[in-house]
C-alpha cells in the first residue's frame, strides 16, 4: 500500500529486566522516529491471572489494556532527552507471581497519523 505519509516508525523494542520477579519494576524502551515529528508514545499494557488466559479471539483482549504514556524527556526512567528512545517503568506492583503483563505501543504522529506494534499482521499479537 502507498502512503504520501507513514506513521511513525517503531523499533528496538526491549523490557528490563528481561525476566523480571514478583515485585521488580520493569523498564520499556522503544526508538519512535517521524519526519513529522512524534507528537505521543504509549504503552498499552494487560496484567493476566493465572488460569484466566485471553485469547486474541475473546472480547475481553481488545478491552482491557491500561495505558500508560511513554516519554523522551530524561525522567521516570528515560536514559536521555531527545535520543528519540520512549521509555515508561512499570511498578513492581504489576510483577505478581504467575501473572503474565503483556503490553503493546502505539505512537502518533504531528499531522494524526498512528501504529501500534507489534502490527496486526504480526503472528506474535503483543510483547510479553
Amino acid at each position: 500500500m502507498y502512503a504520501d505519509n507513514a506513521p511513525p516508525l517503531l523499533r528496538q523494542v526491549e523490557h528490563v529486566p528481561a525476566a523480571p520477579v514478583s515485585g521488580e519494576a520493569v523498564l520499556i524502551t522503544v526508538k519512535a522516529t517521524d519526519a513529522d515529528t512524534v507528537a505521543s508514545v504509549t504503552l498499552m499494557y494487560q496484567v493476566v491471572a493465572p488460569g484466566a488466559y485471553v485469547r486474541i479471539t475473546d472480547a475481553a483482549y481488545a478491552a482491557n489494556w491500561t495505558p500508560v504514556p511513554m516519554n523522551d524527556a530524561g525522567i521516570d526512567g528515560d536514559a536521555a532527552a531527545g535520543d528519540d528512545v520512549y521509555s515508561a517503568l512499570l511498578p513492581g506492583t504489576l510483577q505478581r507471581h504467575r501473572h503474565l503483563v503483556r503490553y503493546r505501543i502505539a505512537a502518533e504522529d504531528a499531522a494524526g497519523f498512528a501504529v501500534t506494534a507489534p502490527f496486526p499482521d504480526d503472528p506474535q499479537p503483543n510483547f510479553a
